[in-house]
């Protein structure tokens, strides 16, 4: 059985799996981390079933079109298509069917990624809202000048 970082690795490469699903296989993790005991035991595989299973409800949640549990099974190699239908029942149970998650729980979870004057979570400065609306005016700007309206009456 490969390191748990190999494995990530691995799956990861082999289905293309885009930086949002792996920040929302974070959210989901976290709150794992915070239901689950301590000390929980399982069995060798149990952390690669884990994030296999993290990685595959977000990828269903955020995704129209995601893969399905038998390509999963081929990119995942180590587990048969039972086996990973059963592990995304399981975890959907233990995050309550609730996938949504807030712009707060999404920062705390991607904090230690972000730099230290981020983190945990700051108030814009003055300077930076004044940038971001001016951003945002130009932005609106030339989607209008590439967008022929009719006249309004």
């Amino acid at each position: 059985m490969p390191s748990l970082q190999d494995y990530i690795i691995i799956i990861v490469q082999s289905s293309n799996v885009q930086v949002p699903t792996l920040l929302t296989t974070l959210v989901y993790l976290e709150r794992l981390r915070s239901k689950l005991q301590k000390m929980a035991k399982g069995m060798p595989c149990t952390r690669h079933r884990v994030f296999l299973a993290t990685l595959i409800v977000a990828a269903k949640y955020l995704n129209d079109s995601s893969p399905k549990n038998k390509c999963w099974c081929a990119y995942a190699s180590l587990f048969d298509l039972a086996e990973i239908n059963l592990m995304e029942k399981q975890l959907l149970f233990l995050l309550d069917y609730d996938l949504r998650f807030s712009e707060q729980e999404a920062l705390a979870s991607f904090a230690p990624f972000l730099p230290k004057s981020r983190s945990p979570y700051p108030a814009p400065s003055a300077s930076a809202k004044e940038t971001r609306a001016v951003a945002v005016s130009r932005a609106k700007a030339r989607v209008q000048a590439h967008i022929s309206l009719p006249p309004t009456p």
